[in-house]
């Protein structure tokens, strides 16, 4: 009975690489639809790489902008409050 198992294995096996032009004809030209889609799908990708790339760029230049936005409204009321007291210490001109 292996034997006969054996027998069985080489002639699927066989048959596999012997196959019909018409079946060659089919899964070459499902390999070319395969390859064509795959490059649909690289570029897609390569689109989505760029336009993320771009979006990083513009969170960090957003998060350096308010950074320094939010320097420039803390040192603003410390010179506002020394010009107050300025005002306040001078004398009164009458």
């Amino acid at each position: 009975m292996p034997s006969n198992t054996a027998n069985s294995t080489q002639q699927s096996t066989s048959s596999a690489l012997h196959t019909k032009p018409t079946d060659d004809a089919g899964y070459r030209k499902k390999c070319l639809e395969l390859k064509a889609r795959i490059r649909e799908m690289e570029a897609a990708n390569n689109q989505l790489v760029v336009s993320i790339e771009r979006k990083r760029r513009s969170v960090h230049r957003a998060r350096l902008e308010q950074s320094i936005l939010k320097q420039y409204i803390d040192e603003k009321p410390e010179k506002e409050e020394t010009e107050s007291e300025e005002e306040q210490d001078k004398p009164a001109s009458t």
